[in-house]
């Protein structure tokens, strides 16, 4: 089947219709992508309006403690290090960003009090030591992990200057 533009529509030749499947699967897939964006959204909107605690971001901080952890375990080699490096940067800059979110929270809401950490935390941070430690004896595993600290740690590092700062510019 072909259909005919009108002459003055530009072209006065035919073109091949599209198979009506490929409009169904089209419709179908629109809708699947608007139904996707409105649950993207809708959770966005959910937890960024939600009211944070301070054991919102240990909770969070014990995830991200978790998954670096995981990741340090699969390194056994230089070459290992080296292609999990990435990883790693964005683990300790997440920590990071973490921290500071936790600080800035615990300035304005001086009222919250966190509970000192459960067994399974400490846990969790032990292991975390314990992997980093075994990576640090990797050769030429200080210089990595100090490069894929480094980020991270200058971040902490202007956070703490501006906080010191503010806080004797308030005196």
């Amino acid at each position: 089947m072909v259909r005919a533009p009108p002459c003055h529509g530009g072209s006065c030749g035919f073109e091949p219709r599209l198979p009506r499947i490929f409009t169904i699967i089209m419709r179908n897939i629109s809708k699947c992508i608007h139904f996707s964006i409105f649950l993207l959204i809708s959770a966005f909107l959910l937890f960024s309006c939600s009211q944070r605690t301070l054991e919102d971001f240990r909770d969070e901080g014990e995830g991200v403690v978790r998954a670096l952890t995981a990741e340090l375990k699969k390194i056994r080699s230089r070459d290992d290090l080296l292609t999990h490096a990435p990883n790693l940067k964005k683990y300790f800059e997440l920590l990071a960003d973490i921290i500071i979110e936790a600080s800035k929270y615990k300035e304005t809401h001086p009222e919250s009090e966190l509970i000192s950490p459960n067994k399974k935390e400490q846990s969790a941070s032990d292991q975390l030591r314990i992997e980093l430690n075994r990576v640090l004896h990797l050769d030429g595993g200080p210089e990595v992990i100090e490069k894929v600290q480094e980020e991270a740690l200058n971040r902490l590092e202007l956070f703490n200057k501006t906080t010191l700062k503010m806080t004797f510019s308030s005196i």
